[in-house]
């Protein structure tokens, strides 16, 4: 259902003593071909950042983000860009083809332009303790809106959300500190409430008019929706079920949310229950939720594995389709109206790499996956996996209903299970 096509590797940009990790990936809108990735590197000792655009023989130090080309399959990338701070997060927008925006683990933003011939930021905010936005890693990146009105927006592990202006990284439009204002139920029983930030992990969107609902994972196991404007600005949601660091987020295909909803129970103008999206976490669990249950609860729990699961990624063309990458080495496809309960497609890379990352392609036919090792593996989907039915979208919606029914059974289940233990 899906066959292994190459990778994209070179080994000018991984040291032969050291590993390298792809941290990102991101597939351009504008440009289908071209594929981004960043990686944090290791030091070459004797070899300096190059200024040069060229690929030429020269060292990498700190970290940096290559462009690649899926249409030509070079052995070389066409860009790279670096920068001597870890890169921790990346990503690529329309409305400007030609940046690179990238997030380092120090709380800065950089941007690098392919049209300078030059390897280093243009532009860049400043260092943490210089009226620094972020001051600690920067987990998540996301450019909103349309091509005459966007923004860029990020989140970092200190609990803070802002909103930039491409044109003008000199401060923040907006920054939102994302302390939840509700109490929050405690695993091990109770309601507690805190008066500290989260400390996100990953960050998503859920589409929409407005762009300004988003889902972000965190270091506490919890999934938070939360809204960037309007009355309810912050977080207003938890969703509890992991029970480790979540590592990634992914809303699936389809989920539209009217720009008018302040509320998590919306209808969605499809006719699917949701939106819904999916978690991966150090628990080694792979959880699917919707946005409209209230209480929040999982829809679906996958844990029958031993390694972490460390990314995930929704098909952007196929409702009920993502895919998960774990350290063990494997990919897993997931088609939940083909079979809910285990992976449709499975695969084990080669060696001993530990996949961390995961990016459909904007078309929904292609997956590229990175490892630990520095190497981008590039896999094809077969038409009957990557193509929805023309019904997918009901069964789907049938599918979520049968769901949702057992899920509230086992909340409920499980909360007079607590209260009894509680109340003895």
């Amino acid at each position: 259902m899906m066959k292994y096509i190459g990778d994209f590797y070179d080994k000018a940009y991984v040291p032969g003593g050291g590993r390298s990790s792809v941290v990102a990936l991101d597939w351009s809108a504008l440009h289908p071909e071209l594929l981004l990735a960043a990686y944090q590197m290791q030091a070459r000792e004797g070899c300096g950042v190059g200024d040069s655009g060229g690929v030429g023989e020269v060292g990498i130090e700190g970290s940096c983000c290559c462009v690649w080309n899926l249409k030509y399959r070079q052995a070389t990338p066409e860009y790279v860009f670096t920068y001597r701070v870890d890169i921790s997060a990346a990503t690529l927008t329309e409305f400007y083809p030609h940046l690179v925006i990238g997030g380092t683990r120090g709380g800065q933003i950089v941007l690098w332009d392919s049209r300078v011939n030059r390897r280093t930021p243009v532009q860049m905010t400043h260092l943490a303790g210089d009226g620094a936005a972020h001051v600690e890693a920067i987990c998540g990146l996301v450019v909103t809106g349309s091509r005459n009105a966007n923004s860029l927006v990020s989140v970092s592990s200190e609990g803070r959300l802002c909103t930039w202006n491409l044109e003008m990284l000199g401060a923040p439009i907006e920054t939102l500190d994302l302390t939840p204002s509700f109490s929050t139920s405690a695993s091990s029983g109770g309601m507690k409430r805190s008066s500290n930030p989260i400390t996100p992990t990953c960050l998503a969107f859920l589409p929409g008019p407005d762009a300004s609902r988003f889902l972000v994972g965190s270091q506490d196991g919890s999934v938070y929706a939360g809204s960037r404007h309007g009355k309810n600005a912050g977080l207003t949601t938890q969703f509890e079920g992991h029970k480790a660091p979540v590592t990634g987020v992914s809303v699936l295909a389809g989920a539209e949310v009217p720009a008018i909803a302040e509320d998590v129970a919306v209808t969605m103008p499809n006719g699917v229950e949701g939106p819904l999206f999916v978690t991966t976490g150090m628990d080694c669990s792979v959880r699917l939720w919707s946005v409209r249950e209230s209480p929040a609860y999982p829809l679906l729990s996958y844990e029958d594995r031993n390694d972490y699961f460390v990314g995930c990624d929704a098909s952007p063309i196929h409702p009920g389709l993502f895919a998960t990458t774990d350290l063990s080495g494997c990919l897993d496809f997931w088609s939940l109206n083909s079979d809910y309960e285990v992976p449709t497609a499975s695969t084990q890379v080669e060696g001993d790499a530990l996949l961390n990352r995961c990016r459909f392609h904007k078309k929904g036919f292609h997956l590229a996956v990175g490892g630990d090792d520095g190497r981008i593996r590039l896999f094809e989907l077969h038409e009957n996996l990557a193509m929805p039915k023309p019904d997918e979208h009901a069964q789907l919606n049938r599918l979520v209903r049968k769901l949702s029914s057992s899920a509230a059974e086992e909340y409920d289940v499980q909360k007079h299970a607590w209260r009894y233990g509680h109340v003895r």
